[in-house]
């Protein structure tokens, strides 16, 4: 009896891990650079360092603009519905681009987005990243 349990456990540790690779095979590159965005929401530093190396292995034109961003400080949270934003100051408030689908926003006041904020690794990490990206760029 105890054969038969650990023979069936075993098979279904190997459907499932057969599963989930299946699953991981099926992400699409939307998914992936989509994951890797969301990345650059989190506090930690090294979360940002896993999402910029992430967009600078896809094959997305959107990693660029993105990565130039948050170097030069444009890179926002907006507060409203948490949505990833590159903030253009215009006037007395600022002009957003939603970073995952390019659609542009309102002019909205500051005290309405949250700074994505960077250390001196990741300024390096950025450097080196949009160097990459821009020598292979197709523009």
């Amino acid at each position: 009896m105890l054969r038969r349990f650990i023979l069936v456990l075993l098979v279904f540790c190997t459907l499932l891990s057969a599963v989930s690779e299946v699953l991981a095979a099926t992400e699409t590159p939307q998914d992936t650079f989509t994951a890797a965005v969301e990345l650059l929401k989190e506090n930690s530093f090294s979360k940002k360092a896993e999402a910029i190396t992430q967009l600078q292995g896809l094959d997305d034109p959107r990693s660029l603009p993105i990565l130039k961003a948050l170097f030069q400080g444009n890179l926002y949270i907006r507060t409203l519905d948490e949505r990833l934003v590159i903030a253009e100051s215009r006037g007395p408030g600022f002009a957003l681009t939603d970073v995952i689908s390019g659609e542009q926003t309102a002019v909205v006041a500051k005290d309405e987005l949250k700074k994505i904020v960077i250390n001196n690794q990741l300024r390096r990490a950025l450097r080196g990243a949009i160097a990459r990206l821009s020598l292979s760029s197709k523009e």
